[in-house]
């Protein structure tokens, strides 16, 4: 259930914050708080059942059914234009760098955390994918249904997301992604793919709000200056 999956998220950093209050602590899900630190993700791991509740996923190999390569190139195919919603701010875009454990292309492998996104090792029941752009300030909802979105898209057009990535792949830079807020809003209001999953005055909306905090943002004048 994505939606009860989306509530337990926000639910989840509710009663972290409260319980770091109680501590004299405050909790940041900012997605890179620390400069030379990792970020923190909002990872999404997801699988499909079929009416008899079979994961379509699954067809007892350890590289999963062609439903799942199907899924992930659908993923991949969303991915550049559904940016603005797995990475909402200016400060989500500084995650994503070199050996940092955050995405910064589009390719998929078996348990490859280097990779934006990973299928995880374990019982083939369980066989699923993990997308890996989400900052930990994402919106949970809009980050969950630009997921299912790409999935869709991937099995109903039977997409090929080509070969599995096997070494470290997070020195290689994806150019079709876009790497700012700025950026990643263009190619958001441009795109037509998830404006048809979202509806278009979703997605007009969900912009103007994000285009008008990064203006307010850069109006502040930081200690640095």
């Amino acid at each position: 259930d994505a939606r009860q999956a989306a509530d337990d998220a926000v639910f989840l950093k509710q009663i972290v914050k409260a319980a770091a209050r109680a501590a004299g602590f405050e909790a940041s899900f900012m997605a890179k708080p620390y400069p030379s630190r990792t970020g923190s993700g909002l990872h999404i791991h997801a699988s499909i059942l079929d009416a008899a509740g079979r994961n379509i996923f699954d067809d007892g190999s350890a590289e999963g059914a062609p439903a799942l390569r199907h899924a992930i190139a659908g993923l991949q195919a969303l991915m550049p234009e559904s940016m603005a919603l797995f990475a909402p701010s200016i400060n989500s875009y500084r995650r994503f760098e070199p050996d940092m454990f955050a995405p910064v292309n589009r390719r998929w492998g078996i348990n490859n955390r280097s990779a934006g996104l990973r299928v995880p090792v374990g019982p083939s029941a369980a066989r699923r994918v993990e997308h890996r752009a989400s900052g930990a300030d994402a919106n949970p909802y809009f980050a969950a249904a630009a997921v299912l979105a790409g999935l869709h898209y991937g099995l109903e057009r039977k997409l090929d997301p080509g070969p599995p990535a096997t070494a470290n792949v997070s020195r290689e830079p994806d150019l079709a992604l876009p790497f700012t807020l700025d950026d990643a809003l263009k190619r958001l209001n441009d795109g037509i793919t998830i404006s048809d999953y979202l509806g278009e005055e979703t997605v007009a909306l969900y912009s103007e709000t994000k285009r008008l905090e990064a203006q307010r943002f850069r109006k502040i004048v930081s200690a640095a200056e």
